[in-house]
This record gives C-alpha cells, sequence and structure tokens, in this order.
C-alpha cells in the first residue's frame, strides 16, 4: 500500500497529513504498534490482533474488520504472524516529518494517545455509533447498512462500559496485591524452613555424636530425611514464586492497559471493552495460590526429628529390639492374633512392655479397639527371653499397632494392621447417622468424605450434601439443585456425578461441590433417561443405570455419551458396581439376580440367583474381604455373595431399631472395610 501511494505522486500530491492517515491503525484509531499482516495482507496493531482474536474465543477464528477473511491465529498468538516492517520504516519518517506539537502528542505506544479523532473514512464524518455485532465504530451513513445489526450512541453507553471496565481493574488490582502478599509470605516462610533445618540437623548431630559407633545408621537416616524435607518444601516454594511472579507479571500489564483504557474517550471504550473483559476473566478464573496457612511448612515435622534428641540420650536400646509374626499385619475381629518381641540385652531381665491398638474410627479418636491383651514371657533359663504378645479385635478396618518398651516405641512402631471380619459376624452396627431426610444414595471422596443422596418426594428437600464420617455436614453442592437425586458416584478426581430421577438426567460437580455440566432429559434416544438410578465410575468411564429404559448408558467423564449396554442382564436395572478386576455386577429388580459383565468383553459372563432376594436395590464391592453387599428392598436385609455367585450370609429384617431397616438403597465401604447402608424410611445410616 506504501510503495503504491509513493507511485502515485504524479497523479496526487502525496502530503505527510495523507501518509500520517495510512500509519493509523483502522482498530484502534491510534498509530500502528508492532503491526503483523494477517493471511489477508491486511495489517493491525499486534495488540488489535489479539484483541480480535480474544473477543471470538481462544482457538476460534476472527474476521478481519477490513475484508471479513477469517483468520486463526498460529499457536494462539500473533507473534507468528509476519511483522509489517516497510509500515514502521514509514512511520519513522513520518514522525520525523510532523511538527513539534505531533511530536509532543506522539506517545511510545499506540495506546497511550488517549483522545484520538474517531472520523469516518469513508464518509468524513464523526463515528457516533457502535455497531455490537461488528465489534467498531460507525457513522450515522454507515448504520444504513448495518440495519439488521445491534448498535447504540457511544455518548450513550460509554459511561456504562467506562464504569465496569473499572470494576474489572479494581478487581485484578486486590488480586494482584493478594499475589504480591503471598510472595512476601513465600520469601519468609523459605527463611524460616531453611532456619529451622539447620537448627534441627545441627542437633540430631550433636546428639548422634554421642552415640556414634551405635546410632552412626540411624544418624545418617534422619539427616538424609531432613535434607529430603527441605528440598521438597523449598522446590515446592520455589514453584510457587515462580508461578506467583509470573502471574504478576501478567496481572501488572492487564491492569495497566485497562486503566489506560479507562482513561481514553468513550469510543475507545467500546472498542477494548470485549477484548478486555474476556482477558481479565480468563486472569480471574486462574486458581492462584494466595492463603499463607496452605504455605508448605516443615516444623512439624523437624519437630518430631529432634525430639529424638532426649530419647536418643537415656532410651538407646529402642533401636535394637525385634518384632515379627503375622499379628503385626494382619488380625481378625473375634479372633486372636499374635506376634513375637524380641527385646535387646541391655533390657534388663524383666522389662515393662505395654500394647496398644487404636483406629482412626470417629474422625481420629484413638479408641482402643481390641477385647483384650497380654503379653507372655517364653523361652526357658538357657534361651534368650522372648515375649509373645496376644490380642483380639474386636473392630474391623485398617489399625495402629503401638508396641512400647518401658515406654519407648520401638523401631517402626506404630505398626500397621488390617483388620477383617468374618462375613457372618455382620448384623450390629457399629454407629447409626441421623438427621437425614429419605437417604437414598452414598459413596466416598479420596479424603473419605461421605456424599449423601437424599430424595424425598418433595422437591424442596431434596439435596445432595458432603458429610464426614459422623454425618456432620461439610458442605452442599451449588449451582444446580438436582430433581429426586438417587444415585451418586465420585472418580478419582473427586468430581462428584448424580442420577436425577425427576429430572431425567445426570449431572455432575467439580471437588468443591460447583455445577460444572447436565446431560439428558426424560426419552428413549442415547443420552435421554427414564429415571435413572445407580451410578458408578470406572476409570475414565461413568455408568449410568437408566431404569426404566433396561439399559446402562456409559459415558466419558465429561459426560459425552459412548455407548449403552443393552439385554436381559439390564432389565429393570437399579444399580451397577465394579470388583478388583473390572468385571461389572448389575442388579436388576425384574430378575432379582446379580448379572455379570464383563467390561472389556462387553458381553454378559453369569446370572446369579437366589432365593434370599427380592427386590435388590444397591450393590457394592468389599475389596477388604472380596465379597459383594447387595441391599434387598423387597426382604429389608443385605445378602452378602463371593464374586463367583455362593452365598456368604445376610442380616437385617424390617423394623426400626438399630440392624433393622426399611427399604435399604444405596450402600458402600470406606477405605476402612466400613459398610455405610441408606435405610430409605428409617431416615438414617447404619455403619457396620
Amino acid at each position: 500500500d506504501f510503495c503504491c501511494l509513493a507511485m502515485a505522486a504524479d497523479e496526487d500530491v502525496v502530503t505527510v497529513q495523507d501518509l500520517e492517515e495510512e500509519i493509523i491503525c483502522p482498530v484502534c484509531h491510534n498509530e500502528f504498534d508492532d503491526p503483523r499482516f494477517l493471511p489477508c495482507h491486511h495489517y493491525y496493531c499486534k495488540r488489535c490482533i489479539l484483541m480480535l482474536a480474544n473477543a471470538e474465543g481462544e482457538g476460534k477464528p476472527f474476521s478481519c474488520p477490513e475484508c471479513s477473511t477469517s483468520t486463526v491465529l498460529p499457536q494462539g498468538s500473533p507473534n507468528g504472524l509476519p511483522p509489517a516492517f516497510v509500515v514502521n520504516r514509514v512511520k519513522e519518517r513520518v514522525k520525523q516529518a510532523l511538527d513539534a506539537q505531533q511530536q509532543k502528542d506522539s506517545l511510545s505506544s499506540g495506546f497511550d494517545r488517549l483522545t484520538p479523532q474517531y472520523v469516518c473514512r469513508k464518509h468524513k464524518i464523526a463515528l457516533k455509533m457502535f455497531c455490537n455485532d461488528c465489534n467498531r465504530l460507525i457513522c450515522p451513513e454507515c448504520a444504513l447498512s448495518h440495519k439488521t445489526h445491534g448498535f447504540e450512541y457511544v455518548k450513550e453507553g460509554g459511561p456504562n462500559r467506562r464504569e465496569a471496565l473499572r470494576g474489572v481493574g479494581a478487581e485484578l488490582r486486590g488480586v494482584r496485591d493478594a499475589s504480591r502478599g503471598a510472595l512476601t509470605e513465600i520469601a519468609r516462610r523459605r527463611e524460616e524452613v531453611v532456619g529451622q533445618a539447620k537448627a534441627v540437623s545441627d542437633d540430631v548431630t550433636k546428639a548422634f555424636d554421642e552415640m556414634r559407633k551405635i546410632l552412626q545408621r540411624r544418624e545418617d537416616e534422619l539427616l538424609d530425611t531432613i535434607r529430603n524435607l527441605t528440598e521438597q518444601k523449598v522446590a515446592s516454594l520455589g514453584a510457587q514464586e515462580e508461578e506467583a511472579r509470573a502471574g504478576e507479571a501478567k496481572l501488572d500489564e492487564l491492569v495497566a492497559l485497562v486503566e489506560d483504557t479507562c482513561k481514553a474517550g468513550d469510543e475507545h471504550v467500546f472498542i477494548m471493552r470485549k477484548g478486555l473483559v474476556a482477558l481479565a476473566q480468563r486472569e480471574l478464573d486462574v486458581p492462584r495460590f494466595y492463603n499463607p496457612a496452605e504455605i508448605p511448612n516443615l516444623s512439624a515435622e523437624l519437630n518430631c526429628i529432634a525430639n529424638i534428641r532426649s530419647t536418643c540420650h537415656s532410651k538407646t536400646k529402642v533401636f535394637l529390639k525385634k518384632v515379627y509374626g503375622v499379628g503385626i499385619s494382619k488380625a481378625e475381629v473375634g479372633k486372636t492374633a499374635s506376634f513375637t518381641i524380641l527385646p535387646s540385652d541391655s533390657d534388663g531381665p524383666n522389662p515393662k512392655i505395654n500394647i496398644s491398638l487404636v483406629s482412626a474410627l470417629d474422625s481420629g479418636n484413638n479408641t482402643t479397639t481390641f477385647s483384650f491383651s497380654k503379653v507372655v514371657k517364653v523361652g526357658g533359663p538357657q534361651t534368650k527371653p522372648t515375649y509373645e504378645a496376644i490380642y483380639q479385635p474386636i473392630v474391623r478396618g485398617y489399625h495402629k499397632l503401638n508396641v512400647e518398651i518401658d515406654g519407648v516405641p520401638i523401631e517402626g512402631s506404630p505398626f500397621h494392621v488390617q483388620v477383617s471380619i468374618s462375613p457372618t459376624l455382620l448384623g450390629k452396627p457399629v454407629r447409626v447417622l441421623k438427621g437425614f431426610n429419605k437417604p437414598y444414595g452414598i459413596a466416598f471422596n479420596s479424603a473419605q468424605e461421605m456424599v449423601v443422596s437424599e430424595s424425598h418426594f418433595i422437591y424442596e428437600t431434596n439435596q445432595v450434601t458432603v458429610r464426614d464420617k459422623s454425618g456432620a455436614k461439610l458442605r452442599d453442592l451449588k449451582g444446580h439443585k438436582p430433581c429426586h437425586p438417587q444415585g451418586v458416584a465420585v472418580d478419582n478426581e473427586d468430581n462428584i456425578y448424580v442420577s436425577e430421577n425427576g429430572g431425567h438426567c445426570v449431572s455432575k460437580f467439580n471437588r468443591d461441590g460447583q455445577f460444572v455440566k447436565v446431560v439428558g432429559r426424560q426419552g428413549k434416544q442415547n443420552a435421554e433417561f427414564n429415571a435413572p438410578r445407580g451410578v458408578l465410575v470406572v476409570k475414565d468411564e461413568v455408568y449410568v443405570c437408566d431404569s426404566s429404559n433396561d439399559r446402562v448408558q456409559v459415558y466419558d467423564r465429561d459426560l459425552n455419551f459412548l455407548r449403552s449396554i443393552c439385554g436381559p442382564e439390564t432389565k429393570g436395572v437399579t444399580d451397577i458396581t465394579a470388583d478388583s478386576s473390572g468385571q461389572l455386577h448389575i442388579i436388576s429388580n425384574n430378575a432379582s439376580a446379580i448379572q455379570v459383565y464383563d467390561s472389556v468383553k462387553q458381553a454378559p459372563v453369569q446370572s446369579i440367583q437366589h432365593p434370599h432376594l427380592s427386590k435388590p436395590s444397591g450393590i457394592c464391592f468389599d475389596p477388604m474381604l472380596m465379597l459383594l453387599y447387595v441391599a434387598d428392598s423387597g426382604n429389608n436385609c443385605i445378602c452378602i455373595f463371593r464374586l463367583d455367585g455362593s452365598f456368604v450370609a445376610k442380616f437385617g429384617k424390617e423394623g426400626a431399631v438399630d440392624g433393622d431397616f426399611k427399604f435399604p438403597y444405596g450402600i458402600a465401604t470406606d477405605s476402612d472395610g466400613f459398610v455405610y447402608i441408606c435405610d430409605y424410611l428409617n431416615n438414617r445410616i447404619e455403619v457396620f
């Protein structure tokens, strides 16, 4: 364009003012700032190109303001577009030719000229209107060709646009200030972590110097632990600092751009608003780390190591004892378990040995969970004495076994013991959680918090909540109220999936309980439901029991439809679970049976029929005992099966006392192996 303009000098006299018009960006109406060519050979400021692209959405094509050619930014950035060097050369020549006043008004960036003249280049009249569909200023004459578009007068809408941008700027400044505060706290915590590590390292080294011959190996282990902890924490702080600084730089640039735009004329606000708001929203949506209380702290770990110093002075024998036997790792409720303790020579002839078995049940209350325990000395006078510890656990789950000699824990204590239970002993609940209103579905997240659906016929009382194991509410789901929620499931990222029996759909919430997506409506096509019930997540697939459509629909974790499982095994399907091998176990009201389905071959394997099953309504797999628990709402009981289909036991009957049921539905096991059952009409959850 500039070459053609120069060659036409014999036809028209080209003045500096003419050239000055050619170095004005038609988007922002300021001098070109780092101009770049689009594929259609029109050129605009790099920043203006980015604004045009952001206004349409990241990765989506946008139209050239001159010729409407569709363009996609290479790799999402205008940096990949070729620079318009000829524009920069003409721009420099024009600047040299401008008089002193023009040079004074010309600043370093095209965005710094705050009050440019907005005149229609075609009709030579003021641009007093803004077309929202085309995202550009127009004059009254141009408006005739925009009849079907939405436009407004700049003077009327400018103040509102400016005020909205000021609000965005204020929010960005608040986030930036919080980021700076986090950087300060990170620096302080780094010094604190390093200082604590050095102080405790010196103490540990001094303590072990006194017992070098005995404890050399232990000293090296502890110092390695300190170094590893310090490196991990400092590395974590460094990563957070780098993230915070990068975020601060982006926020500084965006805040400056918003502030400059707010100082400009109303027309400029109209031009820039949409792109700026899109950029600002993207930055505001980025999760940032500003809570000092959550910044990694090393003090807890190092204090534990520091306490070893006093132990080392008076209890060096603590590291020389040995423990072996099945009882330090496995036990069974109601049966005696044992293990052997071999003290050191320095323990003396009659050391005092204590054992205790505790569980984190009931939110961490360390309650002793065995009916009796004793320590018996074995071995004759000619042999080195050993001791046999015997105990009988009464509560299933994962426990901590503490072993002490003369009040000092031996090496390896506490030991982790998996306590299982014979299915024939189930029947008396260990806890009954009350305060529910028709609990239907239950699942556990990675923090072992309960996700419970309550499905009452009164819509207003329907809810899905996250609770601790005592039944206390932690949080509600937000952004969407499920309609008669029934089945619930949680994936490995703690996203929550809910089947809405009354809404004929499935909804998804993130780990914080915020609504993400809902899929489905009443019907028989793919991604349509008719009274969905049970939900299951296996790896990256979500299984939904489409009960009245006699099928199981399969989705990915973004709730995109994948396939359906249909056949006799899904007639009247109510719930579904998966065992450790990945095989599916489907229960059906109509068949009163458990249907085993191979998810890899996508074919039925077997059907488990049993006279104890009447109307199975809920099912779960116990990975600790490798059993299936089936809630039978027809017989108001729980039936237990092995994976091969053989019947083990059943417990429960119709009633309201503890251990009885009135329409048991949802059923799940926690990480300790406890079975949680939704006792629907008794408005409670019983734990076995």
